[in-house]
């Protein structure tokens, strides 16, 4: 049976580590979507469904 990505959404606010691990992600086989603001990551979620989401704990205007 083959195995079928994830779709993980991404909410980090340190560019860097979010690009790192959006990447990380891609070379296993998930479909990773990277936001930076917690007003994104509400809009990404009104517009699709995701399978897990990793968010950081210590967002801008609101915690994880």
């Amino acid at each position: 049976m083959a195995q079928v990505g994830l779709k993980i959404l991404i909410v980090e606010d340190d560019v860097s580590l979010g690009e790192t691990l959006r990447d990380s992600l891609t070379r296993k086989g998930h479909f990773p979507f990277h936001v930076t603001k917690p007003d994104d990551a509400l809009q990404a979620v009104m517009r699709q469904t995701f399978d897990v989401f990793l968010i950081d704990c210590l967002l801008p205007n609101m915690t994880g």
